[in-house]
């Protein structure tokens, strides 16, 4: 990434190790780490005096439709089992649908700035992520359709306080 980036369209095939987002990116576009051999990706965070602190908005996956026959991972923005980590910042706003697809390392965290308030979670955004034991959510407004379907072996769900949720 370089210069003034607005958009993270890909992370190069056979990357490893770990990669850290600078705050300015607003867009990660689907399939941005499909091929990658990542173990943990973060999202740099605003400083509170920052005077773009709140007003910068970060979107998670385009939440494009699913063709019928086709693999839902090759539209998931975090997909793989070397992906162990993502970490979230405060300025979060939405994630798409499909975001997550198929983490299966055991112990895959995903963590969220619980100051952090989202719009919505696109549909089936967690399926089949049987590598998460745990899973804390922000406050969310509104949730899709079978976001956390096929988690086979998570055993906790929480979601934070202050948002529109009226059911899940």
């Amino acid at each position: 990434i370089e210069g003034n980036p607005t958009t993270l369209l890909y992370c190069p095939m056979g990357k490893t190790g770990e990669l850290l987002i600078p705050k300015e990116v607003r867009w990660v576009e689907n399939c941005a780490f499909i091929k990658t051999g990542l173990s943990k990706i973060s999202f740099e965070e605003y400083d509170k005096e920052d005077p773009n602190y709140g007003q910068q908005l970060l979107e998670i996956g385009n939440g494009v439709a699913i063709q019928p026959y086709s693999s839902s991972s090759t539209y998931a923005v975090f997909t793989g089992g070397s992906l162990k980590e993502v970490n979230f910042p405060s300025h979060l706003k939405r994630l798409g649908t499909l975001t997550f697809n198929g983490l299966t390392a055991a112990g895959t965290k995903i963590n969220f700035n619980m100051d952090a308030h989202l719009q919505d979670i696109g549909g089936l955004n967690f399926y089949g992520c049987t590598g998460i034991a745990e899973l804390h959510l922000p406050s969310v407004d509104e949730l899709g359709v079978a976001v956390c379907s096929n988690m086979t072996k998570t055993t906790t769900i929480t979601f934070g306080k202050n948002g529109n949720l009226k059911e899940i």
